[in-house]
């Protein structure tokens, strides 16, 4: 808050005669109106009161003073600061005894700074907080080789079991229970060492991408565990700060690319630690037998309200600024891609109406199949789970008819599916957050080129116009700056994960497609489709990807990540 006129007028009269007493006169038969609502006739006083301060102003710069009449050394200088500082005091009481508000100037500093600083944000085209830029991608596109290829890291959990000998059966948290070191075999310093230790062996072996040890970690998982809240997600946030360090350990005097961090988030069904990620099924069977909804399945609101409390608590920490991509994997149902959907465009508007600016990262949703026709919960567009309506109904094999038509519904639902995961509109509005990418993981590697070309195609006909039976996808994600999706495959590795007998199976006793199971054929296999895809020659995969990530899940390690390198280069 400036000073009024009145103000400025009797400190220059101060100044001027060296002494406070004329000045000191005139200021007291003044009206000092400052803050509120004045009346005419307090207006006409302080006119009145102004004329005069003028009259003498002009009267001093007119007349002809001696240089003794003047102010001159210290202490006549120590006077006048003296007398200024008197008059201001006097000033500031004369305000208050009328009613005015006056505040300290430091107070008043920050009032303007905070003013400008949100007029610029809310005003100005360069300053405003905006919602909607585009998510920057940069990051995973420098990590394709000419192919457009890049290479992820394999399983973690399986790692830190098969690799580096710990046992993550011990409770509802796996991997994660290595980060707060709370039980003895993982004290002091060896859980998180683990954890260090099985990154930077996937960054050696050419990982491009490194995924935290947080699949099964959400506020959920660990108040099963005992913790409250806040050691929730301090331990949550440790994940990110452990795959950090070992990304700046690897990248240490570097000039190589650096590699990325992937925040990985298990489904809901992963919370439940009962397997159920790879059935779909979600009855929560850790309640009492006796409860009610021990036998319901969760809502898309409820499955969209845990994801969205997940992501918040990893935004809100200061870790968030170092994670590269966000991962939700392993998702069995449709239902719930919608609602991861969805949690992301409601964490968007919580930020959006807190006035908080929010870094969004590029997302991709990853799905789980146990066969190449669709997902296990629920058979799409039904509603049901009935048996004799999933992919394993027997067929007769000469009615080339009945296939036709069986296998044209499982492409409508697979163009459903992709339809839910990569469009730029959730719940009839534009998206906010909108993904970058499909994946498919934790599914049997024998089923992926089948399982490709139905989402090659399903891309395909999204990106047709509305006349044509598409929507205009590929244009509608350019509006937004967004490029065509990118596709993320990390199968199982050499073996194969059977959830109802759970056990690990080989190829040979897993499917119609078993044989040799080493590392080495596992990469070969991988990488011979992903060139496929992102070659241009290939008819049975259109040019609807921007890249392809490859790497490995359950039951991979370095070996199979070190072979997807070796064959990535040849």
């Amino acid at each position: 808050m400036q000073p009024c006129p009145t103000c400025r007028r009797h400190d220059q009269l101060a100044r001027a005669a060296g002494s406070p007493a004329a000045a000191k006169a005139l200021f007291k038969s003044r009206l000092h109106i400052v803050g509120r609502r004045s009346t005419v006739r307090e207006r006409g006083a302080t006119n009145a009161v102004l004329q005069n301060l003028r009259d003498v102003r002009s009267r001093l710069r007119s007349s002809k003073m001696r240089d003794s009449d003047k102010i001159a050394g210290g202490q006549q200088t120590a006077e006048k600061l003296s007398a200024n500082n008197e008059l201001r005091k006097i000033s500031r009481r004369e305000a208050k005894d009328r009613g005015c508000e006056v505040l300290p100037n430091d107070i008043i500093i920050v009032i303007v700074i905070f003013f400008v600083f949100f007029t610029i944000a809310f005003t100005s085209p360069f300053g405003r907080l905006d919602m909607t830029a585009p998510i920057n991608q940069s990051g995973l596109e420098a990590l394709l080789d000419s192919s457009r290829i890049g290479v992820l890291d394999g399983g973690l959990a399986t790692y830190l079991e098969d690799g580096l000998n710990f046992d993550l059966s011990k409770g509802p948290l796996w991997s994660a229970r290595l980060l707060d070191e709370k039980e003895e075999d993982v004290s002091n310093g060896k859980g998180q060492k683990g954890i260090f230790d099985a990154h930077l062996h996937y960054l050696q072996a050419g990982a491009g991408i490194i995924g935290t040890s947080t699949y099964q970690a959400s506020l959920e998982s660990f108040e099963r565990a005992q913790y409250d809240q806040e050691s929730a997600s301090r331990i949550m946030s440790k994940a990110v700060d452990l795959a950090c360090e070992a990304v700046n350990t690897y990248n240490s005097g570097s000039n190589a690319v650096r590699p990325l961090i992937s925040l990985s988030l298990g489904p809901y069904g992963a919370m439940l630690s009962n397997g159920a990620e790879y059935t779909g099924d979600y009855r929560r069977t850790f309640l009492a037998e006796s409860d009610p909804q021990r036998e319901q399945q969760p809502s898309i609101e409820e499955m969209a309200a845990f994801h969205q409390r997940r992501i918040q608590a990893f935004v809100a920490q200061p870790s968030w600024k170092d994670v590269g991509v966000l991962a939700v994997e392993t998702v069995p149902r449709a239902d719930e891609a919608l609602a991861f959907r969805i949690a992301l465009e409601n964490v968007v508007k919580s930020h959006a109406q807190r006035g908080i600016a929010l870094e969004k990262k590029p997302v991709y949703i990853s799905l789980a199949f146990p066969d190449d026709r669709r997902l296990p919960w629920p058979p799409l567009n039904t509603g049901n789970n009935n048996d004799e309506t999933d992919g394993d109904v027997d067929m007769d094999e000469d009615d080339d008819e009945d296939a036709a038509d069986q296998d044209g519904a499982v492409q409508e639902e697979m163009d459903w599916l992709v339809q839910i995961v990569s469009d730029t509109v959730v719940q009839g509005q534009e998206s906010q957050w909108p993904i970058s990418g499909i994946g498919i993981n934790c599914t049997k590697p024998y089923l992926l080129p089948r399982l490709v070309e139905r989402m090659s195609a399903s891309l395909a006909t999204l990106n047709r116009s509305a006349s044509e039976g598409g929507c205009d996808l590929e244009r509608k994600r350019s509006a937004l700056g967004m490029q065509k999706p990118l596709l993320f495959l990390y199968p199982d590795g050499g073996l194969v994960y059977d959830p109802v007998r759970k056990v690990w199976l080989t190829p040979s006793t897993a499917g119609p497609y078993g044989g040799d199971n080493s590392a080495a054929s596992w990469a070969a296999n991988l990488m011979k489709l992903a060139k496929r895809i992102t070659s241009s020659g290939d008819a049975s995969f259109p040019d609807v990807w921007s890249g392809v990530f490859v790497g490995g899940c359950c039951k991979s390690g370095t070996d199979e990540i070190r072979a997807l390198c070796q064959c990535r280069s040849l």
